[in-house]
């Protein structure tokens, strides 16, 4: 599997965890009980925090650096502001779930951490994997290197 494949791959994987962390919010809001949503919260954040620390590092470290000067510089700019922005969103969000903060004092930081990474990961695939699809295969080759 090629590392852009591999990407890929993992925006589904936070698209499905995405999906499981609103249904928890969910079912917070709507009054269940920790144990009917606790599991499915977790999960989907053991999933979320690959992406917004390993995931991220593959694209500023290796496709990033590759596609600047192919007219995307303020694009991949905008990309790495936004892992940043949402690396503190899910910060955010573990610590309180850490702290078993009540449903109302997490599930709002979680839906926002759902919006912006969902557009984030959007705009990576429409703009930047089409692209990075065509960068010599030395360049990707240092992803298997890792």
């Amino acid at each position: 599997m090629s590392l852009i494949e591999r990407l890929e791959e993992e925006h589904r994987e936070a698209a499905a965890a995405l999906e499981r962390l609103e249904a928890a919010c969910a079912l917070a809001l709507a009054g269940k009980a920790r144990s009917v949503w606790g599991d499915e919260r977790e999960d989907a954040l053991r999933v979320v925090c690959a992406i917004v620390h390993g995931h991220a590092e593959s694209e500023e470290d290796i496709v990033f650096p590759a596609l600047q000067g192919a007219g995307m510089d303020a694009l991949l700019a905008t990309l790495i502001a936004e892992h940043a922005e949402v690396r503190t969103l899910y910060e955010r969000v573990r610590t309180l779930a850490d702290q078993d903060a009540a449903a109302a004092h997490w599930t709002e930081p979680a839906r926002t951490l759902r919006g912006r990474l969902a557009m984030h990961m959007q705009r990576e695939n429409l703009l930047v994997f089409p692209k990075a699809r065509h960068l010599p295969a030395p360049v990707l080759a240092a992803w298997e290197r890792r």
